[in-house]
């Protein structure tokens, strides 16, 4: 298809959706690797065909969060759509560290997975960040943070995939403290080795024997 052909088509079928009653979030794949003038154009149209949201996609987790800053900055000045979307791949593990960047620059809804699930390395991990928007960054996202293993769990039994041992927070070893000064240190006072309580995502703390 032409650029042309492609605006039309995804104008018709907006307009349509719209015309049914649907929301629609319009989404192009592999948005920050596209000509940034023509995917603002196409974006635009589809805006004014009646779509509320604009989903920006990295689909194959390219971006850096500098890269993720200055292309959002870029956007703004392009796009009419109000309402922005995030949609990072994690193959080089940047998933969470460009939504970070990306809220940072204004985009309201983050797309996640639990456990990080998706195509190949996975996409943002919800409960990774859930949590640094909410300990990091101090902002109060109205999610139950205290059931997110109780999530992570049940995901990863209804899925069949298994959670890495080492996966931050919902990970088998992610509240284990082996070394000596590490169990001492969190015998003393949590904080010395703990970046928040366990018990906070309905965790406990595990001291295991070691050499």
């Amino acid at each position: 298809m032409t650029r042309e052909q492609v605006k039309e088509v995804a104008v018709r079928e907006t307009e349509y959706a719209v015309a049914h009653g649907v929301a629609v979030s319009f989404v192009t794949e592999d948005t920050v690797r596209a000509d940034l003038d023509f995917m603002a154009d196409l974006y635009n149209a589809c805006t004014e065909a009646g779509a509320h949201r604009a989903v920006i996609c990295d689909t194959v987790g390219v971006m850096t969060p500098p890269g993720i800053r200055w292309f959002f900055g870029e956007l703004r000045k392009r796009l009419t759509s109000k309402e922005l979307s995030f949609h990072g791949h994690n193959d080089f593990g940047l998933a969470v560290a460009n939504s970070l960047a990306a809220v940072e620059e204004g985009v309201q809804a983050p797309h996640t997975c639990v456990n990080g699930l998706g195509e190949r390395s996975g996409n943002a991990s919800f409960e990774e960040l859930v949590l640094a928007l909410e300990a990091l960054y101090g902002y109060d996202t109205g999610i139950d943070v205290s059931r997110l293993y109780e999530v992570s769990q049940l995901v990863e039994r209804l899925s069949g995939i298994p959670v890495g041992v080492t996966k931050p927070l919902v990970g088998h070893n992610a509240f284990a403290h082996e070394s000596g000064i590490h169990a001492h240190g969190v015998i003393k006072h949590t904080a010395t080795y703990e970046p928040i309580q366990p018990e906070r995502i309905g965790r406990q703390r595990t001291f295991v024997f070691g050499k």
